[in-house]
């Protein structure tokens, strides 16, 4: 569960910070013009909503509208030092944003193995043999029983979660 929330974690950390870079881009779009300031929006627009639509796993199909924004920003033809200077800080964060799209992708890439689900599992149901074997009919005994199979089955459900990267998606995707 430690690894799954930290890959999980990990992968929103990285969106966060290429967020941050997207409103960079559009703060200083202002040194560029009004015309440029628009197209870098809708480009930007057009990128958050394609990141929107596919599920987490699915990341990767935001390639279009990030390499068009990227496109558009690297063939910008700065017209003072200000926007030379401003031109050539997009292009490094271009260049990072780039990586951080790459290790989202490789993230989302790393559910758990079938073999450790089969342990996961095995694991599972010998600790609920266990509980109701041991379950000798008092109703301490009963209420005991219950709430350790629920807490164990509700523990591998949250770890199910986890590794499907739908762990609070709809808090996720608003976000």
């Amino acid at each position: 569960i430690t690894h799954s929330y930290s890959r999980l974690n990990k992968i929103g950390e990285t969106l966060q910070e290429d967020e941050g870079m997207l409103l960079f881009f559009f703060r200083i779009a202002d040194v560029f013009g009004t015309e440029v300031k628009k197209q870098i929006q809708k480009l930007i627009d057009n990128y958050l909503i394609d990141q929107i639509d596919y599920y987490l796993v699915d990341f990767k199909y935001s390639d279009k509208s990030f390499f068009q924004l990227f496109q558009y920003i690297v063939n910008l033809e700065p017209q003072n030092k200000a926007q030379e200077m401003f031109h050539a800080k997009m292009i490094d964060l271009l260049l990072q944003s780039t990586k951080n799209r790459k290790q989202v992708e490789l993230l989302v890439r790393q559910p758990m193995l079938k073999f450790e689900w089969v342990a996961i599992l095995s694991l599972l149901s010998i600790i609920l043999f266990c509980i109701f074997y041991l379950n000798n009919g008092t109703t301490i005994s009963i209420i005991t029983s219950v709430l350790l199979s629920t807490t164990t089955i509700i523990l591998v459900l949250v770890l199910r979660d986890l590794n499907n990267l739908s762990w609070k998606e709809r808090h996720w995707v608003w976000e």
